[in-house]
């Protein structure tokens, strides 16, 4: 059965996601985009917060696109301390190219001392609002094996929506019948090791129906969803969260995915 993965944009949220329930503690901006950075001093706090609840939930953080990123060494040690990270694809057209451009990212991590969070790579459904390639027709068996375990040491990936205001991923998914090549995706990601996360404006509905699809990901990933009146932007809250979690079926601090995962993915 899938667990939750939820977003949150400080530390009252963080409060309320964790006495809700979930499996996999993340932060971001929204207002910043789809993958938006938080501010350092937001992530801090939340892991502060985290620290004093003695909460040993995993965690993740969202870092924004990969084409606008540029190292900051005070923000890369907070880094450290994060379970995960996840990155986007917008303005690479061409699967190779967000590879060379991963690969060297994550070489300036490793130089600048930031070994502890594994990576997550971020894939966009509406890959043509993105200006990004279709990851349902790139990453094969192959792809995922050469490039995102042999050569990236990826723990998982994540699929979601770059446009927020555009349709949601089931939508996508569904509306295109692509249901089946998405099953055949998430089945050879778990054989390779690696943790799959499904996100993209995912309301109660479409867990519903993905579910009903038999499109089980390690983790559906919501914020939207568990929002006053489903807006990203507005406030978690704490009802919807419970809901959701009773939906899906994931009670908190579960320990999802603190063993060791995508061990089949090990970095060189």
């Amino acid at each position: 059965m899938p667990g939750l993965l939820i977003s949150v944009r400080n530390a009252a949220e963080a409060g309320i996601v964790l006495a809700g329930g979930c499996d996999v503690l993340d932060v971001k901006d929204p207002s910043a985009g789809s993958l938006g950075q938080p501010a350092l001093n937001t992530l801090a706090e939340i892991l502060e917060t985290l620290k004093q609840l003695q909460s040993s939930i995993p965690t993740s953080c969202a870092l924004g696109e990969l084409v606008d990123w540029s190292p900051d060494p005070v923000a890369m040690f907070t880094l450290n301390r994060l379970s995960y990270l996840k990155i986007g694809p917008a303005g690479l057209g061409k699967f190779d190219d967000w590879a060379d451009r991963f690969a060297t990212l994550q070489q300036q991590f490793r130089q600048a001392g930031v070994n502890q969070p594994r990576w997550i790579a971020a894939f966009y459904l509406d890959f043509e609002a993105a200006a990004s390639f279709d990851p349902l027709a790139v990453l094969t068996e192959t792809k995922l094996r050469k490039q995102l375990c042999d050569r990236l040491g990826c723990a998982g990936i994540l699929l979601d929506t770059f446009d927020k205001q555009g349709p949601s991923a089931a939508e996508l998914i569904l509306d295109r019948r692509r249901t089946q090549t998405l099953r055949e995706l998430l089945t050879r990601a778990r054989e390779l090791g690696l943790m799959t996360a499904f996100a993209g404006r995912l309301s109660f509905e479409d867990v519903r129906t993905l579910q009903a699809a038999r499109i089980q990901p390690d983790l559906f990933a919501v914020r939207s969803a568990v929002c006053l009146e489903n807006q990203r932007q507005a406030g978690i809250e704490a009802a919807r969260v419970r809901q959701l979690t009773e939906l899906v079926g994931c009670t908190e601090n579960t320990g999802f995915a603190t063993t060791p995962v995508g061990q089949a993915c090990d970095a060189d």
